[in-house]
This record gives structure tokens, sequence and C-alpha cells, in this order.
């Protein structure tokens, strides 16, 4: 029988960047190295959700 894995991530974050006058985004799982990357690239932090799979269940 499949068994779902759990998702290790409660946190996710959005990113955004204008390029050519549009607005481009990405919500990825809120890991520093990778906030951090993407702000090093000139992304900026729109928002970030905390999710608690115990609460949504």
């Amino acid at each position: 029988m499949w068994k779902a894995i759990p998702n290790p991530f409660t946190r996710y974050i959005e990113m955004a960047m204008i390029v050519d006058g549009c607005e481009a985004s990405v919500i990825m799982p809120y890991k520093s190295e990778w906030v951090q990357q993407y702000i090093h690239e000139g992304w900026h932090t729109k928002k970030v959700w905390d999710v608690d799979e115990r609460k949504n269940a």
C-alpha cells in the first residue's frame, strides 16, 4: 500500500523580482541558504507562510 511521505517543510517563502517591467515570483520552502542566494541575485521577500500540517489535518 502506498503511503504519503510527510512534508518536512513547515515554512514557505514567496520571493519576487521585476523582470522587463513585469513581476516574477516564486514560492519555495524556506531554507536560509536558498533565501540568501535569491536575495544575492536581486529577489526580494514578498511573504512568508508558516504551515502546520497538524492544524490542517
